[in-house]
């Protein structure tokens, strides 16, 4: 009976301290979809022990400020810090830049993996106004949808189609990864997987390159936290 007691006592014990262990400890999805690198150490030069898909939930055993940036391309990079983690009974460093604390619930169609960092759709609005020209009058159409961290506004008009994604709740290397998930995709021509690559950078304003009738991909930094990631297609 004594044997009995202290083994359930030694679980007991076992199991509070793995509770403890983590139950203080932050939890972050990856939200890159080419992949979340895994490294022994952290620094970008170690092994990598992994690549870890999308939408996959880490739990953060330690954190290591740092003033590495991960490097996108043509001088725009993402800051962010290294975060510890267990994968696969191995002890490692993935970079922050590729985490959030939001599920980003991915989902693969035909053109490749979206992300959905958007949040919920709250409401939506659509009308169509009749816009009086020299050259006659013509329907232009309107649509607003209402997300918890974003506001995307529709215009199709003359044979172009304007996309603005206004968001308030995310950090710059969230918007980046949703728009890219927006914006990559296979390529008619070559069948090749195209990611936009940034061309010009300032302070507060990233353009990035486009293929087919997408012009100005352009993510701009705003006042109030605000991130707004504007683009438009014309036939």
């Amino acid at each position: 009976m004594k044997l009995l007691i202290t083994i359930y006592t030694i679980l007991f014990l076992l199991l509070t301290t793995f509770q403890s262990e983590y139950s203080n400890k932050k939890e972050y999805y990856t939200i890159n979809i080419l992949g979340t690198n895994f490294y022994r150490e952290a620094d970008f030069n170690s092994k990598v022990l992994d690549n870890i898909d999308v939408g996959i939930k880490l739990i953060e055993l330690k954190t290591i400020t740092s003033d590495d940036e991960f490097e996108i391309g043509n001088g725009f990079s993402l800051d962010g810090k290294w975060i510890k983690i267990k994968l696969n009974n191995k002890f490692g460093y993935v970079f922050s830049s590729d985490l959030s604390k939001i599920n980003p619930k991915p989902i693969l169609d035909k053109l490749g993996t979206k992300l959905h960092l958007k949040g919920d759709l709250i409401n939506n609005f659509s009308e169509t106004k009749m816009i009086q020209t020299e050259n006659g009058t013509f329907p232009k159409y309107f649509e607003t949808k209402y997300y918890s961290n974003c506001t995307y506004n529709y215009t199709a008009w003359d044979g172009c189609f304007y996309h603005v994604f206004e968001y308030t709740n995310l950090s710059l290397n969230e918007v980046y990864h949703q728009m890219i998930s927006e914006y990559s995709g296979y390529t008619a021509e070559t069948n090749e997987y195209w990611i936009p690559e940034p061309k010009i950078i300032t302070k507060k304003k990233i353009i990035f390159d486009s293929i087919g009738a997408t012009n100005d991909l352009i993510i701009e930094i705003k006042e109030n936290d605000t991130i707004v990631v504007s683009s438009d297609d014309c036939t």
